[in-house]
């Protein structure tokens, strides 16, 4: 087990560091909590995970359900495609890189 670390209130630097890794969480526990429509979505169709996440395509959400798919499942430590430290660096990288907004 980890040591708890504790960020004193009065440290601007540390406020910042406490602030995003804060995000980083909330972020993985929204993708967690989306990851059963997105599992059923795809497994219907790639059309309707298009229509239910917003996509342009067909071909981008399943992009999209992949990215998703392999980054839970590696934070999640379940069955994952990456086998390196490099391909979960990438994973990630590809789905925060790589989506953003239609306009």
């Amino acid at each position: 087990m980890a040591d708890i670390v504790y960020i004193y209130a009065n440290n601007q630097t540390g406020q910042e560091a406490l602030s995003a890794i804060r995000q980083i969480a909330q972020g993985l526990a929204t993708l967690n909590r989306l990851e059963g429509l997105r599992a059923n979505s795809i497994g219907v169709s790639a059309e309707t995970m298009q229509n239910n996440f917003g996509t342009l395509n067909a071909a981008q959400a399943q992009a999209l359900s992949d990215r998703l798919a392999g980054v839970l499942a590696w934070w999640n430590a379940g069955t994952y495609w990456m086998t390196t430290a490099a391909e979960a660096r990438q994973a990630l990288r590809d789905l925060v890189d790589a989506t953003t907004v239609a306009t």
